[in-house]
């Protein structure tokens, strides 16, 4: 099992750079603009500069047809990957679901992260088939708010769960207003970088500063557990407690990338390859997170109390 779940993981990994770093890119070359150092031939730019040949009379012809046929071609094989990316994305996650709900001790704390990890599911196979551009949804409705509320339901949950009590008689996780004003704080500077100006997009301000007002929240939670319920220690924290945090800041990471791809405000470098490594990025902190508080989840939450 574990062996396909990290076979699952890398495929999707890799599967997504050969999206985003080459067929992107090829078939970009194809409709005038530089290709990747494999792909070196812009059909409809100046072919003589690139290849040494003279663009001219049936070589031209030839050339434009050649970059029509390619383009179907690239278009096919990337329909096939995206389907295969989808699916090693799907296949891991539902692993990590049946494990986490497979748990006897900390049940409330297994339940909530179950919940958040479907949810996290929806916004990973949203994002990849509304932003292939395969579905659309009508009405008028922006399909990176609906990415986004699928992802702050997740972190909600997420939120939850990290509140949550080992047992039935105590409060759960303390406060911590320190860890809350600094996670929170961020949180909302990252609002201010990236909110869009006009009345117009007042509703995707509204959406965003949810998302991320929660996603500090997840943080804060976590960082909040951090020690709790751990009454005769010598250590700081229990390391299923430091994985669920290190899990709550992976996927903050993996959403700032996915903003960083889809909001104008944050900085950008002219690079052919940053969307690339942007969407590498994405999920290789997404996929960390949720490595890491599945792990929270499988081990004892006390490891270090006094009635173990």
């Amino acid at each position: 099992m574990l062996a396909t779940f990290v076979l699952c993981v890398g495929l999707n990994v890799v599967i997504g750079f050969m999206i985003n770093g080459g067929l992107e890119r090829s078939m970009a070359a194809t409709n005038g603009e530089q290709g990747p150092w494999w792909f070196p031939v812009n059909f409809k730019g100046d072919v003589a500069r690139q290849t040494g040949w003279e663009e001219k009379g049936e070589a031209g012809a030839v050339h434009e047809a050649g970059a029509g046929g390619l383009q179907q071609e690239l278009s096919e094989m990337k329909s096939v990957l995206q389907i295969a990316q989808m699916t090693t994305m799907v296949i891991p996650g539902l692993m990590a679901i049946w494990a986490v709900l497979g748990v006897q001790s900390g049940e409330q704390y297994a339940r909530w992260v179950a919940i958040g990890l479907v949810w996290c599911i929806a916004g990973n196979f949203l994002q990849h088939l509304l932003g292939a551009g395969n579905v659309g949804i009508q009405g008028g409705v922006d399909d990176f708010l609906v990415m986004m509320l699928a992802y702050t339901v997740a972190n909600f949950a997420f939120v939850l769960a990290f509140s949550a009590a080992d047992d039935d008689d105590d409060a759960g996780t303390p406060l911590m207003p320190v860890r809350m004003l600094l996670c929170l704080g961020a949180a909302f500077s990252l609002f201010m970088a990236a909110k869009e100006e006009g009345a117009s997009e007042s509703n995707r301000n509204a959406a965003l500063a949810a998302f991320l007002g929660v996603a500090g929240c997840m943080c804060w939670r976590a960082a909040a557990r951090i020690g709790y319920g751990l009454f005769d220690v010598n250590v700081y924290g229990s390391l299923p407690q430091w994985l669920g945090c290190t899990g709550a800041l992976s996927l903050s990471f993996s959403h700032l990338f996915l903003l960083a791809s889809k909001t104008s405000p944050y900085p950008k470098i002219d690079s052919p390859m940053l969307p690339a490594f942007e969407h590498m990025a994405q999920l290789f902190f997404y996929w960390i997170g949720v490595v890491c508080i599945c792990a929270s989840t499988l081990m004892p939450q006390r490891p270090f109390d006094k009635g173990h």
